[in-house]
């Protein structure tokens, strides 16, 4: 499918608001596409194929201009993630650039911002693919969460797929509760949480593979840990790899000197069998029958008052909090319900807003994803910590829309800067190091919690404040500044 042709569906999905609109602009796309057209479609539209580029380079000729197609860039892009030197990514980019006109560049410029911004979702894909193969909505549900991603589903779909064992799914997501006398259950599983990697592993009782959330192979990333899964026969688990007291973030850099250990909180398959039907108090059993030192601390109670003990517990050992599991729980993979719940501690920060982008769908009318930033230390710049549409209220979002726009200086049609003015109290659940932004650092699951009309933007947080109240970890010093929660416990 050549580019320009697919950026002519990207536009109709961004003029629509419209779900059914948007669904069968998809359906009449697929429907018209060959197998490899029918995959870069559902990965540029439904997964983050883009990398990061902190720097948006000039276009640089190539020998050839041939038209670019969609296959062909998805393929670039998914090589340029293994791609670790910055000015190669950005040698990449500006050949790409170089091939392409003025409307494939808008919608290259969109994805690389982090999505194709044309407010289409996975569920939407989902039912677009069951109406192009003739399959029932709760069929479709069910073999997406089985095959993991929509790659895999229209395999499956073509009679290429099926295999359980090495073949991940997508990982069972939990919701977030913000007070103890929030669990509805009466009684319930209280287990640590982990600031690690999510790790799915399967074995054949001689191989072994290790998956990450998002499904990629990270077996050869932690060798440390094969031996512990052979000679138990064929299994799936869920759990964490971690090193006690460092982030996640730390986690993920290379690191040869490190040594991992891994904690398991699931089983969902057991030589031939798939165990998600089964419930979680029988699931946890056969887990401590197999691996009796891998499970994660866990309680079984009834009391609120032991939930939070064991929170406290938790973060006094390093761990960023608790799961709160109902016992009869099916495993639901990729689903965040309400029967596994997530207490985390949260911080919070004074920000300036400094841009916004134009919403999607819902919030089309509304700039509505705001761009945040702190001091330096000498309070003569603002540095980009990220950004969030995440907090306010649609009320909230006009108000917001109409003083934005009375402070642009620079508008980029999809996106504004302004002025510095309107300081927000921000809560989010990490800090993570980023080369995104000019700060060094980006704020993980960022939601505002309320506009500060009290407080001038000389007031907002500085670089230190924002990394003294999120404990984040001082790798060069191998130390970490006090933690302030406002979390409940």
């Amino acid at each position: 499918m050549k580019l320009r042709k697919f950026v002519e569906v990207w536009k109709k999905l961004r003029e629509t608001t419209s779900k059914k609109e948007k669904i069968q602009i998809l359906k009449e796309t697929l429907r018209k596409a060959s197998l490899p057209e029918k995959i870069a479609l559902v990965k540029i539209l439904g997964e983050r194929v883009a990398p990061s580029i902190t720097h948006l380079p000039p276009p640089v000729p190539v020998f050839f201009k041939e038209e670019l197609t969609l296959e062909e860039l998805v393929t670039t892009l998914e090589g340029m993630k293994k791609t670790a030197k910055r000015t190669e990514r950005e040698k990449i980019v500006g050949e790409l650039l170089y091939r392409m006109n003025r409307e494939e560049r808008e919608f290259f410029l969109h994805l690389l911002s982090g999505e194709p911004e044309c407010g289409v979702r996975e569920g939407m894909l989902l039912e677009a693919l069951g109406e192009v193969y003739g399959k029932k909505k709760e069929e479709m549900e069910e073999v997406f969460l089985r095959e993991g991603t929509l790659e895999r589903v229209i395999l499956y779909l073509e009679g290429k797929g099926g295999e359980v064992l090495f073949s991940p799914l997508k990982p069972m997501l939990a919701s977030s509760l913000h007070s103890f006398e929030e669990i509805p259950f009466l009684e319930f599983y209280v287990e640590y949480k982990i600031d690690g990697i999510r790790a799915q592993v399967h074995s054949d009782g001689k191989r072994v593979k290790i998956f990450s959330r998002n499904l990629r192979d990270i077996t050869g990333e932690f060798p440390e840990l094969h031996s512990l899964f052979t000679g138990k026969g064929e299994f799936i688990l869920d759990g964490e790899i971690f090193i006690p007291r460092i982030t996640f973030q730390e986690l993920m850099r290379k690191d040869k000197e490190k040594t991992h250990t891994i904690r398991i909180f699931d089983i969902i398959y057991f030589n031939g069998e798939m165990l998600d039907k089964r419930e979680l108090r029988e699931r946890r059993k056969m887990l401590e029958a197999l691996f009796p030192e891998l499970v994660i601390p866990y309680v079984l109670t009834r009391k609120k008052e032991d939930a939070e003990r064991f929170f406290k517990q938790a973060l006094k050992e390093g761990f960023e909090g608790v799961m709160i599991k109902d016992p009869h729980s099916f495993y639901i993979p990729g689903r965040r319900g309400s029967h596994w719940l997530k207490i985390k501690r949260l911080y919070t920060v004074d920000l300036v807003v400094i841009g916004a982008e134009w919403g999607h769908g819902r919030r089309k009318k509304w700039l509505s994803n705001y761009y945040l930033a702190c001091w330096d230390e000498e309070r003569k710049r603002l540095l980009h910590l990220g950004k969030t549409f995440k907090g306010l209220s649609d009320e909230e979002f006009e108000v917001m829309t109409q003083r934005l726009l009375s402070m642009v200086v620079k508008d980029e049609g999809w996106r504004v800067w302004v002025q510095p003015g309107v300081v927000c109290e921000v809560e989010f659940e990490e800090l993570q190091r980023s080369p995104k932004y000019d700060s060094g650092y980006a704020l993980r699951f960022a939601r505002i919690k309320r506009i500060r009309e009290d407080k001038e933007i000389w007031e907002a947080d500085t670089i230190k404040e924002v990394l003294s109240v999120s404990g984040f970890w001082d790798r060069s010093t191998g130390t970490s500044s006090d933690r302030k929660s406002t979390s409940e416990g």
